[in-house]
Parts: structure tokens; C-alpha cells; sequence
């Protein structure tokens, strides 16, 4: 076998490996109860296709929404309280995506002005700032709804639509994902696909032993897939997030500003 053989052999064990890998996700409720049991049924679909979930609950989650229901999901080893979490690393580190199936606008609001008081909060702005993929359900927080028509929850002054809005458009400009509860599972394993590196692209990266990288924000899932490579080339001004730098001290990858 020379080496190219080789080569090529690693890498179709490597793609074998990274398409049986089951996702992870943190599912992070907040006290909405608007699109609550499609959410569950979404996210038994995903749970049914592999992937592993761990609930998180706000305190006001825990209060308005059926606890119950969601136990028999998911079982009770895999739901964690707000207060009751000590370090919210351990959380963190075993997390690939995020999912906040019933933002409210109390949150909505909080992560858009970066307020972390809770336990979904703070793990949506280490999500943000280290490039980690949030999706977050906007059935709850917005006003134009239709279940929050029916029940009258949209009668506010016109100020107050164009502030609630506001906070929607930066999240979005954060890189939240904010989608409606029917798109909750298609979305979800959509990222599941691109997060697969293309075959004949991994091939291509295989035989070299750099590339470049031209993002301003470094995340973790850049270092993984570019982990084959010796190099990896930034720009001067990009951002590198902790995560990322422990990814590549662990892969022995060197991270050149240039």
C-alpha cells in the first residue's frame, strides 16, 4: 500500500466513525408554555434518531411546565434544575448543539443585552461566544403568534412590538438559529448533516498539512474538523474561543495568526 493508499484508507475509517457518532445536545427550557407539547414530540424524534439530550429547566420552567411528561421523555438521570447545577461546565464540555425549545421574551431579552442569570442563559452566551450552533423556538416570544393571538397575549403598544423585535434581530445577529416548533427536528438534523464533513473535501484537506481559515470568530468545531491538519491559518484580527484552543493543544494542531 503506498501512501496515498493509506492516505485515502484513513480517512474513509475516519468518515465511518464521525457518521455513527451520536449528537449532543443540551435542551434548555424556559418558563413558555406556548408550542410546549410539540416541542416534546420534536424532540422525542430526535432522541428516537440517536441523539443524546439533556434537559435543562429554569426555575420558572420547572414551575409552569409538566415536569412530569418530560421525566417519562427523557428520564430523570438526564434533567437538570437551575440552582441545583454546581459547575456548569460539566454540562458544557459535552454539548454540541444547543436547543431552547420555548424561548421566552424574558430570555429573549436577557441573551439579547447578554444577562446570564439563569441556568438556559448562561449556557446560551458560552454557546454565543464560543461558536457552539444554538437553536432556540420562537413560538413563545412572538408577538404575532398564533396561539399567543388567541389567548390575547398580544395587545401591547407599537413601542413595545419594535423593542421585543429588537431583541429577536440581535439574537439573530449572534448567530441564534430562531425557527418555528414544526422545524424543530428538520433544522436540528440538518446541522447534524453539516456538521459531517463532506467526503471528497476531508480527502482533499488530507493531503495537506495546513489550511486557512478565513473567519473572525474560531470555534471549537473548526479545530475538530481541520484536526488532521499540522497547521491551522487565521487571520490576523480573528477571534480564537478557549475551547477551540484547547482543542488544538489537545490534537497538537498550531494556530498561526497571519
Amino acid at each position: 500500500m503506498n501512501f496515498d493508499q493509506m492516505i485515502q484508507s484513513i480517512v474513509e475509517e475516519v468518515l465511518k466513525k464521525i457518521q455513527y457518532v451520536p449528537k449532543k445536545a443540551i435542551v434548555a427550557f424556559t418558563g413558555g408554555d406556548i408550542g410546549f407539547e410539540k416541542s416534546i414530540l420534536q424532540l422525542n424524534k430526535l432522541k428516537e434518531n440517536g441523539w443524546d439530550l439533556k434537559i435543562v429547566l429554569s426555575s420558572s420552567a420547572e414551575r409552569i411546565l409538566d415536569i412530569e411528561k418530560i421525566r417519562d421523555c427523557f428520564g430523570t438521570n438526564n434533567i437538570f434544575i437551575d440552582g441545583e447545577v454546581l459547575d456548569i461546565k460539566e454540562l458544557y464540555e459535552h454539548m454540541d448543539t444547543l436547543i431552547i425549545p420555548t424561548l421566552t421574551i424574558n430570555s429573549a431579552a436577557k441573551i439579547s443585552t447578554g444577562i446570564s442569570d439563569t441556568l438556559p442563559t448562561q449556557l446560551a452566551a458560552r454557546c454565543i461566544m464560543n461558536g457552539t450552533p444554538v437553536i432556540a423556538v420562537k413560538d413563545d416570544c412572538d408577538l404575532n403568534n398564533t396561539s399567543r393571538v388567541k389567548l390575547g397575549y398580544n395587545r401591547f403598544p407599537n413601542t413595545y412590538f419594535e423593542m421585543i423585535k429588537g431583541h429577536i434581530d440581535r439574537i439573530e445577529s449572534y448567530g441564534v438559529k430562531l425557527i418555528d416548533i414544526e422545524n424543530l427536528y428538520n433544522y436540528a438534523m440538518n446541522i447534524n448533516k453539516a456538521s459531517i464533513n463532506n467526503e471528497n473535501e476531508l480527502k482533499e484537506r488530507a493531503y495537506d498539512s495546513e489550511c486557512i481559515l478565513n473567519k473572525k470568530i474560531i470555534s471549537r468545531e473548526d479545530i475538530v474538523i481541520n484536526s488532521m491538519k499540522n497547521k491551522i491559518i487565521v487571520p490576523q484580527n480573528a477571534i480564537i474561543t478557549s475551547l477551540a484552543k484547547d482543542v488544538a493543544l489537545e490534537k497538537g494542531v498550531e494556530i498561526i495568526k497571519r
